[in-house]
């Protein structure tokens, strides 16, 4: 279940990366609703700024932005009852790596009213609001769903800054890391302030050097430099070091027969996170044109077979592909068969329309081999969106959150949409038998059609149509992104158009269950003894990877062949993932110190329906097929704190291995050392979740990283993941 994840991008380029996810409504000081930390405070300056954040939370007035037809941006203000004036001194927005205003001067917001910005048109990111009483507010993307997740690591991420301490004054460079003991100890956003750095704070230089200071300190930001949170929008559950390894041509995670196999989708677009290593097959594509093909971006390749290459998805009719190197060949010119490896790995994306042909745009710019994994070369993480518009004949391919590759087709815009062909990850077509046709055609001597081939079986993949790497999250729309909204992902970790998302494979998120040959239904392997199926004709050896956006469909299961998916893929580096989303950096410099790292998460929970819910917290969650019985490097030691609605009902920690349930509001399970709470729920709560790690387990070792909640609704026969529709954010407009 675990996936050890890897992150192959350089320190500081992700920093600059993850630095601008910013929450939106997670205020930097705590309201005494839902702090769990914060006391009344005896200052009255104190009581009226809690007394806004109050108000602000409880949507009076309610604050969002949008964006007019002719692009211009317009901050809404609506009170509900109350008119407490709202003073505000600045508005910032974000652009080109700084913080720029978005409003020329101070103002006072003191009934319902909209405000127009001054910002690019059609500026969909995130807008900061800094009141004259020392609240920060950021706007909501109305699009976002899911927690928002904040730590205790803070960048400067322009200009320097200035460190007074007692024993004397140093320069902080842009790329400087700030670890405080406990999250939310600064401003979310702050320049030209000083700020006190309390003792115990790590200071990290971009050159790796660590100072912790012994005392209290002043820190110095100039106008034109920012002090910026690490924080994400859009985060889930589990949160987790892991990625799912795919190390031989055997990997997959697939559908099952049993099920809908595939979402049969005509508009889709397909978002998916990986890390390619090893061998992987050249992208071959045999066209239908005549005399040499060079590849190039913003070409429709037409062929009447399927692309080969690394398949990381294929979801029946389309899929996004990697390979080692690109062969075209064409009607008189045909492919090499065994065309030379390129040091460098490609991406491509494909679809199957309608009358059998396939269509495939590419990326003739490779991604470097940055690492090695495994002891193998391996590519950064890097980011795939394949973008279809069957409406329009659009095609579109962004790496990184940057249109790469874009082609219209003319004719028959359609997709194959085989009911029949499985939706899987890892791998596109096993090779069993004659090439296959789609239904109801017979068999052929040339494959014209990728059926993909089911989770739970043992069977290996082709080569010619397999991945070798790690996959973290996938994601399915049934509508074709924009260009904005693959940038909402990649740069502020969010999840645009939730409404939208088909399929929500968290690869780093997957159960040991029994599996009911029959009828398809799953049991958890905990629920029972794992040697001793519920009957013979349950298989033993399942592994399901839950479909947040659905659990009842459209869920996948490792592949059982030579090689299975593997949970722990020991790769260097990490990144830490909140659900689909990598939450924050890389910690690598920070394996083997003894620092916390603290993620503080908020989020509205909506009940299912009303009564009595059983929670389960997850420091660990083992799947012993997965990792053949074999322990990873080291778990970190863990720490978390619970609350809903401000009250405290679960407090656990993960050390040595071991788990202590220190509290939980039912006394049964702390005498039984039950890592579980329960919670009668009528109405959305409010849930934060407070969870601390250390990356120091004594051999110099990345360790996993791994805490989940899952609930157990009533009715229900066993804890089940919380899905993305029951996550909504801390305030919505």
């Amino acid at each position: 279940m675990k996936a050890q994840a890897p992150l192959i991008l350089g320190l500081i380029a992700l920093i600059l990366i993850f630095s601008v996810l910013i929450p939106f409504f997670l205020l930097n000081s705590l309201n005494t609703s839902y702090a769990h930390q914060s006391k009344l405070s005896i200052s009255q300056v104190d009581n009226e700024k809690s007394l806004q954040l109050v108000e602000v939370e409880s949507g009076d007035p309610s604050i969002y932005a949008t964006v007019s037809s002719n692009g211009l941006v317009l901050l809404n203000f609506e009170y509900i009852s109350g008119f407490t004036p709202l003073s505000i001194k600045y508005i910032y927005y974000y652009q080109d790596g700084s913080w720029e205003m978005a409003y020329p001067s101070s103002i006072t917001v003191e009934h319902s009213t909209s405000i127009a910005l001054f910002t690019p048109p059609y500026y969909t990111g995130p807008i900061i609001i800094l009141t004259s009483l020392g609240n920060m507010i950021t706007v909501p993307v109305e699009s976002t769903v899911g927690l928002i997740t904040c730590a205790n690591i803070y960048t400067i991420t322009s200009g320097q800054a200035t460190l007074e301490t007692s024993s004397g004054e140093y320069t902080l460079p842009q790329g400087t890391l700030i670890i405080t003991p406990s999250p939310n100890s600064l401003p979310k956003v702050a320049s030209g302030e000083k700020l006190t750095l309390p003792a115990g704070t790590v200071i990290i230089y971009p050159n790796g050097q660590e100072t912790t200071l012994p005392g209290e300190a002043t820190l110095i930001l100039g106008t034109n430099s920012y002090l910026i949170q690490k924080c994400i929008e859009s985060s889930y559950f589990p949160i987790s070091s892991f990625l799912t390894g795919y190390q031989s041509d055997n990997d997959n995670i697939g559908t099952i027969p049993l099920e809908q196999r595939n979402p049969e989708l005509q508009t889709q677009s397909i978002v998916q996170w990986f890390i390619a290593s090893g061998n992987i097959e050249p992208i071959t594509i045999q066209t239908t044109s005549k005399g040499a093909i060079t590849p190039q971006a913003d070409v429709a390749y037409v062929s009447n077979t399927p692309p080969e290459g690394g398949y990381i998805v294929w979801t029946g009719d389309a899929g996004l592909i990697v390979g080692s190197g690109i062969d075209i060949g064409s009607a008189n010119n045909p492919p090499a068969n065994n065309p030379p490896q390129s040091s460098h790995y490609y991406l491509a994306f494909t679809v199957q329309l309608a009358n059998g042909t396939w269509v495939t745009i590419l990326d003739p710019n490779g991604l470097p081999q940055v690492s090695e994994e495994n002891g193998q070369p391996s590519s950064a993480l890097t980011l795939a969106v394949g973008v279809y518009n069957a409406q329009t004949g659009q095609m579109a391919m962004y790496i990184n959150g940057t249109l790469v590759s874009e082609a219209q087709i003319s004719g028959i815009t359609y997709l194959n949409a085989s009911a029949t062909a499985f939706f899987d990850v890892g791998s596109a077509y096993n090779a069993t038998g004659p090439a296959p046709a789609p239904p109801p055609g017979p068999a052929q001597s040339t494959l014209t059609w990728l059926p993909g081939f089911s989770g739970d079986i043992a069977d290996a993949g082709s080569k010619a149509y397999s991945f070798n790497g790690a996959l973290g999250p996938t994601i399915v729309y049934d509508i074709p992104l924009t260009s904005t909204q693959v940038e909402q992902i990649y740069s502020y970790g969010e999840i645009p158009s939730p409404n939208n998302v088909v399929v929500l494979w968290s690869q780093n998120f997957a159960q040991e269950v029994y599996l009911d040959t029959q009828t398809g239904t799953t049991q958890p392997a905990y629920f029972t003894n794992p040697h001793n199926p519920p009957n013979n004709q349950l298989s033993s050896e399942a592994v399901e990877v839950y479909n947040l956006a659905d659990l009842s469909n459209l869920n996948g299961f490792w592949g059982w062949a030579g090689a299975i998916p593997t949970a722990f893929a020991p790769f260097g580096d990490i990144v830490i993932w909140g659900g689909p989303s990598p939450v924050l950096f890389n910690p690598s410099l920070l394996v083997g110190k003894n620092i916390n790292i603290t993620f503080e998460s908020q989020g509205i929970l909506v009940p299912e329906k009303p009564g009595m819910y059983t929670f389960s917290a997850n420091f660990t969650d083992f799947v012993p097929i997965a990792e053949n019985n074999l322990p990873p490097s080291g778990y970190a030691d863990e720490w978390a704190l619970v609350y809903i609605n401000g009250k405290l009902v679960f407090e656990g920690k993960l050390v040595n291995n071991q788990v202590y349930v220190e509290y939980s509001d039912n006394p049964e399970f702390v005498s039984n050392n039950l890592p579980e709470f329960s919670y009668f729920l009528n109405k959305p709560v409010n849930l934060t979740v407070v969870f601390t790690f250390n990356l120091d387990v004594g051999n110099n070792a990345a360790p996993a990283i791994f805490f989940g909640i899952m609930w157990l609704p009533p009715g229900a026969q066993w804890f089940e993941p919380i899905p993305i529709t029951n996550l909504e954010p801390l305030l919505l407009s």
